[in-house]
């Protein structure tokens, strides 16, 4: 890791040496390892940057300190000397202003905290410990990595210890370098337990990525239909899995708007909202045990669920819920004891069902497809809690939907009192 703290020259330069400055540009492109040298032009002749890290695709170079975020902007032009080439730069200020000048490696002024008012410029595989068991150091700490800028192939880990943490914000997570960004909590002996208060738990926003969040159980209370995790447009995040989210007002996972949630193996409990939800989006929830909820796992607009293996237990209405022309992969999946059918489609929606489970649900079918959609159904194992199919298999119902089986059902015998 390079400290890039803006207090001070490293090498007596005044102010902004090889690895002590308060803004940073990135330039990326290829065969970077041969390039010799980066200048940079204001109208006033070429100066030399100096080079803090370089690869063979990245090379990031120390700004002057009046090219800072407080600063007017100006025109200017860089050129890379680079044998193989010219390169496409792109700008990546650093968080903060630029701190008091110190003496050589002295961290600078940051008021009364006396931090370094510079950022950090990750350039190998780095592990950051949180241990407090308070929740404003993880959040400091998600705070200070946003203006912090991960170079090359480096990856960032935050390892949160086990224990109890109380949130009264979420965990939010939108850094330009995000898939390289891991927060892993404690997967042995004690729980990593991260209480939320009226607000959602995990929330990387629109057009951002997290690379992975493991090792937790998030609860929630209070608020108005929040999430447990949120994935917003655009986004894309991976999730477990090992984590547990409960109780939230909203859904325990939700991804919208051509996000991407991959949270295989995760489970669900006790969230008003759906366990699982996509909508105009895509989620992996292959493996995963969706308890107690609104509906199990629900997929609407479009949206594609991967509900392989999964569980859909006692939940207050259907197990496998797909509507308004999605699409949900479902085989293999049992649907056990919820309050409606076990797997519902509807509205040019569609559900694969192979090899499914789907016993003691309270709904007007074990399998019901309505209104143009269709369900895959073969080979499945059922109940005499309900009807099996409607409408009946093989057969088109008079709103156009459909439901193809190759089985006849067999009732599961009851044992004798």
């Amino acid at each position: 890791m390079t400290a890039i703290d803006g207090d001070g020259s490293a090498d007596g330069q005044d102010g902004f040496g090889p690895h002590r400055v308060a803004e940073g540009l990135r330039i990326q492109g290829q065969n970077f390892a041969a390039v010799s040298q980066v200048t940079l032009d204001r109208g006033q002749g070429d100066e030399a940057l100096t080079m803090i890290a370089q690869s063979d695709s990245e090379i990031a170079v120390a700004l002057p300190a009046d090219m800072g975020p407080t600063q007017p902007d100006q025109a200017y032009s860089i050129t890379v000397v680079n044998p193989s080439g010219v390169a496409k730069a792109d700008l990546v200020m650093l968080r903060g202003e630029r701190g008091s000048q110190g003496v050589q490696g002295d961290k600078g002024d940051k008021g009364d905290k006396g931090e370094s008012a510079g950022g950090l410029m990750f350039t190998e595989d780095t592990t950051i410990e949180v241990s407090s068991g308070d929740c404003e150091d993880l959040l400091a700490v998600i705070a200070d990595l946003h203006g912090q800028v991960i170079v090359g192939s480096a990856t960032v880990t935050i390892n949160v210890s086990g224990g109890s943490y109380a949130c009264d914000e979420s965990l939010r997570f939108h850094h330009p370098d995000g898939t390289r960004i891991k927060m892993v909590g404690n997967s042995g002996g004690t729980p990593t337990t991260i209480a939320f208060n009226a607000v959602t738990g995990l929330a990387v926003e629109a057009h951002h990525a997290l690379g992975g969040f493991d090792g937790f159980v998030l609860t929630g209370s209070g608020g108005d239909a929040v999430n447990g995790v949120a994935v917003g447009s655009g986004a894309r995040a991976s999730v477990g899995p090992d984590v547990t989210v409960r109780q939230f007002s909203g859904s325990c996972y939700r991804v919208y708007d051509g996000g991407v949630l991959l949270a295989s193996g995760t489970a669900a409990e006790d969230c008003i909202g759906s366990g699982y939800v996509a909508t105009a989006a895509t989620l992996n929830a292959s493996g995963t045990v969706a308890s107690g909820n609104k509906h199990g796992y629900s997929a609407s607009r479009g949206a594609s669920i991967n509900a392989g293996d999964a569980q859909a237990i006692d939940n207050e209405r259907r197990g496998f819920y797909a509507h308004f022309g999605a699409h949900m992969y479902a085989a293999r999946a049992s649907a056990i004891d919820n309050g409606g059918s076990g797997f519902y489609a509807i509205l040019h929606a569609s559900i694969e069902a192979n090899s499914s489970v789907a016993e003691g649900n309270r709904g007007e079918a074990q399998y019901r497809a309505s209104r143009l959609a269709f369900i895959r159904a073969k080979n499945v194992t059922v109940d005499d809690s309900t009807i099996t199919f409607l409408p009946a298999k093989n057969t088109l119902s008079g709103s156009g939907a459909h439901i193809h089986s190759d089985l006849k059902p067999v009732p599961v015998p009851v044992p004798e009192e």
